[in-house]
């Protein structure tokens, strides 16, 4: 009986998390939506970004350091012009 709770516990939470994202998804399509309607070139520089945002968070994940030097190197590397 403990085993059939537990399984039907796992159920509830999975079916939560699956709606969650769904709901997430859908979230964020309406925003792309409003956003291209309103104002399409901010939404194409947000889209070109997107992709490097994710590359970050997917590299920061793996590699916490490595991000933390290449940023101090960029930031350390701009150049003011006067």
């Amino acid at each position: 009986m403990k085993i059939q709770s537990q399984l039907e516990q796992i159920d509830i939470d999975l079916v939560n998390r699956l709606s969650q994202i769904i709901l997430k998804l859908a979230e964020t399509l309406y925003d792309f939506i409003i956003g291209f309607i309103t104002s399409w070139k901010l939404s194409l520089v947000i889209c070109a970004s997107f992709s490097i945002i994710i590359i970050n968070v997917v590299i920061s994940d793996y590699f916490p350091r490595a991000v933390g030097c290449i940023i101090e190197e960029l930031l350390f590397n701009i150049k003011t012009s006067t």
